[in-house]
């Protein structure tokens, strides 16, 4: 039998509740009972969350798409009980999201942009569109995957992932520059949570922004589930010629070919490398390989390469799928990766995972990230960065100690640590629960790297 509850509020409304369920009985004014049509409450619907997932619509996936995909990929356990959708503004032609949203219980939701020019101008879907409507659909929070989020409608969870536009102002145009810092305005005034990868992103955000007053995650991410090491005969040994690259050790660097990233750097460093050991009567055997596709940078690049006379010496590949990828990790010598800044720094970690032996900078979230499992030089000085890939190249113990250091690494970075370290921050993050839901749990996330 049910069990009914009768609780009397301060103007004498008698209620009667069975589970979910409230009726209202009737009100006894000045000591007469005077009944009224019952009123039937919905049971309480359950927290509803939104993703930004525009970010999965991008076919060549760098660094923060795939951070979106792992991150939506893996946080459906974790949120049992939650309504979710990916909302995106414009259909997905290759259905790979909508197989995402199969696998992981999501909604998929196309809002069009409503006013394309603004969109050219400044994203007026996010900013000024998509949160009334996602409101309307009975969404409680929005989650943006970088850190722009609605200016009304709807509070929002953004993600930063580094602070590049900032802290090396002189890759980006002035326009780029104060959108950028327009939006991180907004997100710092308007945003619910943060969500960084790094402390030294977050104290790249606290140098920038002194009062800010979100509170912010710091939950690194997680090695890609395609990138883990391969046995000998897994290797597809003909694929460095199928990419142009001479039957020769390669050193590898895989990144967007932009002016951060320190290619030219790294360049002039082979080229110092090249000569001394010419100098010393042992010629450089190995060639340098720069697999990423084209950025800012590249034409420029191409003019130094010709500059330097390291013609024989340097291969462009462009952009490299995800197993060829994993393939050039494992065959190449060594991995180098001396960008100037990074918010994260993924494809080192990767291939640490891999166990190849990794040059990396020794500033910021490089350092956090790798740790003592990589040799760390100075991406300003060109003599430090030839002195490490010669360590690396020629130093038996050394490469020895790193291919051991860099799986144990790695092994630290898994995106299901991720997710269930997220879950509960942005459980946190939602309105006040519903009477008689259950409290979210305290988030509890790593506040340092392992």
């Amino acid at each position: 039998m049910p069990r009914f509850h009768t609780s009397t509020c301060t103007a004498g409304l008698v209620v009667r509740s069975v589970g979910c369920a409230v009726t209202t009985v009737g009100l006894r004014p000045q000591g007469r009972w005077r009944t009224f049509t019952p009123i039937v409450m919905q049971p309480h619907r359950p927290p509803a969350i939104a993703f930004d997932a525009r970010d999965l619509l991008i076919a060549q996936r760098t660094g923060v798409e795939w951070v979106a995909w792992q991150m939506l990929e893996h946080l459906p356990p974790q949120l049992p009980g939650v309504r979710r959708a990916l909302v995106l503004d414009r259909e997905d032609d290759r259905g790979a999201v909508q197989a995402l949203a199969r696998r992981g219980g999501y909604e998929c939701i196309v809002l069009p942009p409503r006013w394309p020019r603004l969109q050219r101008l400044a994203d007026g879907w996010m900013a000024w569109q998509i949160g009334p409507q996602l409101r309307a659909r009975g969404f409680d929070l929005l989650v943006s995957v970088n850190t722009k989020l609605p200016l009304r409608g709807l509070p929002g969870v953004v993600t930063v992932h580094g602070l590049e536009w900032a802290r090396v102002p002189a890759d980006y145009t002035r326009s780029e520059r104060l959108k950028q810092a327009a939006w991180l305005r907004l997100a710092a005034w308007r945003a619910t949570a943060m969500l960084t990868f790094t402390q030294a992103t977050l104290q790249d955000l606290r140098a920038l922004l002194p009062r800010l007053r979100p509170p912010v995650a710091v939950i690194p991410e997680g090695v890609m589930p395609h990138v883990h090491p391969l046995p000998p005969a897994a290797l597809d040994t003909a694929l460095p010629a199928r990419l142009g690259v001479p039957a020769r050790p390669f050193v590898l660097s895989v990144c967007t070919l932009a002016p951060r990233k320190n290619l030219d750097g790294l360049l002039q460093a082979w080229a110092l490398l090249k000569q001394q050991r010419a100098a010393a009567g042992q010629p450089l055997q190995a060639v340098l390989v720069l697999a990423g596709r084209s950025g800012a940078a590249s034409s420029r690049l191409l003019a130094r390469v010709q500059q330097l006379g390291l013609q024989p010496d340097v291969v462009f590949t462009g952009y490299v799928g995800d197993d060829d990828l994993v393939q050039l990790y494992h065959q190449a010598s060594a991995f180098a990766y001396p960008s100037r800044y990074e918010g994260f720094g993924l494809p080192p970690l990767e291939a640490m995972c891999c166990g190849t032996p990794v040059l990396s900078a020794n500033r910021g979230a490089m350092a956090e990230v790798a740790g003592d499992a990589a040799l760390l030089v100075d991406p300003d000085d060109v003599a430090d960065i030839a002195h490490g890939l010669d360590r690396l190249l020629h130093d038996p113990a050394l490469r020895a100690r790193l291919r051991q250091a860099g799986p144990r690494r790695a092994a630290g970075f898994r995106w299901p640590a991720f997710a269930a370290a997220f879950a509960p921050f942005l459980l946190q993050q939602m309105p006040a629960p519903q009477p008689g839901a259950p409290p979210a749990a305290r988030p509890v996330w790593p506040r340092a790297l392992p």
